[in-house]
């Protein structure tokens, strides 16, 4: 098995992981909504952009991490992979 999987999955099975991530995806969100509220602010397109994508990372995450936990992303007798 690879290194790097070995590290994404120890790190998809880890739960102070998930906080982590999911206490700096919080902060992430409060500042883009701060920036929002600049006055002034020219470039709200591209922050809504930043927020979808932002979404995006999110949902791969958690996906990521059921398909870990499940292991439905593992092939039996084989080196450890995500379909």
């Amino acid at each position: 098995m690879a290194a790097g999987v070995k590290l994404i999955f120890i790190v998809l099975k880890d739960k102070s992981f998930e906080e982590i991530f999911l206490t700096k995806s919080k902060e992430f969100r409060t500042k883009l909504v701060e920036m929002r509220q600049e006055e002034g602010v020219s470039f709200r397109r591209s922050l809504d952009r930043v927020e979808a994508l932002n979404h995006e990372y999110e949902d791969l995450f958690s996906q990521a991490q059921e398909m870990v936990r499940s292991k439905k992303g593992m092939r039996v007798g084989e080196e450890t992979q995500f379909r």
